[in-house]
């Protein structure tokens, strides 16, 4: 059997875009909740980060150097398909935990949401079974 590699796995420029996104997420909201933060960092948690990649995120985030469409890309250029669609959707189900975490889903987060899920190719009944496994958390 073969065995695919996690996000965590990945080569660093597909951890880095990972992470860059779900920054995007984080910032879509001017002041986030200290929930939010706690699942971004989460997220980054599973990505096995070293101290300068995790400088890198923060710095994007304070001032975002490449935008949603080549990030994603980056994303969707993972060979295998397998492991690309696992990155995608935990790329998703992070993002959705980030959405929800404060209760409140803005319209900036909730389009860049969207932007995100049509960018990765994420059809709607895949969020649907994020959604059931979120409401079975």
């Amino acid at each position: 059997m073969k065995k695919f590699r996690t996000p965590g796995d990945m080569p660093q420029e597909i951890r880095l875009a990972y992470a860059k996104i779900a920054g995007l997420i984080l910032t879509a909201t001017p002041y986030p909740e200290t929930s939010v933060v706690v699942s971004f960092y989460r997220s980054l948690q599973e990505l096995s980060l070293k101290d300068r990649e995790r400088r890198a995120v923060l710095e994007f985030i304070l001032s975002p150097d490449t935008d949603l469409h080549s990030l994603c890309r980056m994303l969707m250029s993972v060979e295998l398909e397998e492991e690309r669609n696992l990155l995608r959707f935990s790329l998703a189900e992070d993002i959705y935990h980030m959405l929800l975490a404060d209760h409140d889903e803005g319209d900036e987060e909730v389009l860049l949401f969207h932007q995100v899920l049509a960018e990765l190719s994420i059809q709607e009944e895949h969020i649907d079974m994020i959604r059931h496994m979120h409401k079975n958390d």
